[in-house]
Order: structure tokens, then C-alpha cells, then sequence
């Protein structure tokens, strides 16, 4: 029978120590790193969930507002007053109003600066839109009060406050027309940079990790 060798208990307890430190500080590291890359494909998927509404969101709202009003403004004749009012049944950009915090983390500036203009735009096409409906009621509440007045003198002056709110109405069709042009073309430009920014920054969620992985 083999004698034991003075101090190998000693140093076996050593070693092991030595190796369940190493161990330790190995898993703990390759934790921390698997919970930072957890963190970073939760909020990558965040980003993802998003845009995907975004761009769904403005499609829908593009094709809704294209059947109405859009195909009225593509059909007024420019230099004409376009009588029309714009009532929508329901709020638009939910999702961007709702996810401005996620937008602003976009680390892609040329994509993040499209999303807010292409908001904006469409912002401002409603506006014109809105403007017009209330010169509109205007200009036939004014018509009407021309045809009610049995004075004279009122009957001229409203007239002429008609006349002039029929003129605003007749540069309407033309702003509208280049306004809605302008979003329906950062609206295609928006889908196409979302579906790439999608591509280039692909879902994968990170695994553990691998005693062979350096």
C-alpha cells in the first residue's frame, strides 16, 4: 500500500480552492455577460415590436385616408374651391405618440429622423385638411346669412366675406394634392428602412453560454 505523501491533503485542499475560485469568477463573469446580452435583445425586441406597429399603423392609415379623402383630393381640379370636410372617426399615430421614448433610443439617426418627419408630415396634411373643413362651414355660413339678410349693404358685405374665403378654398387642392404626395412617399421610403433595419439587427435571443465559446 502506497504511503501518503506529507502535505497532499494540504495541497489537494489548496488546488481545489484554488480551482472553485476560478470556477466562481468564471460563471459569474459569463453570467453577467449572458444577463447583458438578455437585456440587450429584450430592448432590441422592444425596438422591433414597435416599428413593426409603426409601419403597419401608417399603412392602414394610408390606405384608409387614400380611399376617402385622398381620392377626393387626387380628382378636385386646382384653381377650383375645394368644398370638403375631413372628420375623422378615429385618432391616428397612436402607436408614435404611445412609443416616442422607444423612438428616441433608435440608435440608427437617418431611420429615427424619418419615423419623426414622416409623423410630422402627415400631421401637418391633416392640419390642411382640417383648415379647409373649417373654411369651408365658414364660407357656407357666411353664403347663408348673404341669402337670409333682407338689408342690403349686409347682403354685399357677407358676400364679400364669402368671396374671400372661396378664394383661400380655391389654393387648396394644389397644397393638398403636394402635401399628400410627400407623405405617401416617406410612407413606401419608411417601410422599406424599417424592413432593413430589421434584417440588419435580426432577433436572435442569446443562449447560455458554452464551456468551449472564447
Amino acid at each position: 500500500m502506497m504511503a501518503d505523501v506529507p502535505g497532499s491533503d494540504l495541497l489537494s485542499g489548496i488546488l481545489g480552492a484554488v480551482l472553485g475560485a476560478l470556477a466562481t469568477v468564471f460563471v459569474t463573469e459569463r453570467a453577467h455577460k449572458h444577463n447583458m446580452a438578455v437585456q440587450e435583445w429584450q430592448a432590441n425586441r422592444e425596438v422591433h415590436g414597435v416599428l413593426e406597429a409603426l409601419d403597419t399603423e401608417l399603412v392602414v392609415t394610408t390606405e384608409a385616408y387614400s380611399a376617402v379623402m385622398g381620392s377626393m383630393i387626387d380628382a378636385a381640379p386646382e384653381g377650383k374651391p375645394f368644398f370638403a370636410e375631413f372628420d375623422p372617426q378615429m385618432e391616428y399615430s397612436l402607436t408614435y405618440k404611445n412609443n416616442l421614448h422607444v423612438i428616441g433610443r433608435l440608435e440608427n439617426e437617418p431611420l429615427r429622423k424619418l419615423i419623426i418627419n414622416t409623423h410630422l408630415q402627415w400631421a401637418f396634411l391633416f392640419e390642411l385638411l382640417y383648415s379647409n373643413s373649417r373654411a369651408t362651414r365658414r364660407q357656407r355660413d357666411w353664403a347663408l346669412r348673404g341669402v337670409e339678410t333682407k338689408d342690403s349693404e349686409l347682403k354685399q358685405f357677407y358676400a364679400h366675406v364669402s368671396d374671400g374665403v372661396t378664394e383661400r378654398l380655391k389654393e387648396m387642392p394644389a397644397r393638398l394634392k403636394k402635401q399628400q404626395a410627400l407623405c405617401k412617399e416617406l410612407t413606401a421610403r419608411q417601410t422599406r428602412e424599417i424592413a432593413d433595419y430589421r434584417i440588419a439587427h435580426p432577433l436572435t435571443k442569446p443562449r447560455w453560454f458554452d464551456f468551449y465559446e472564447q
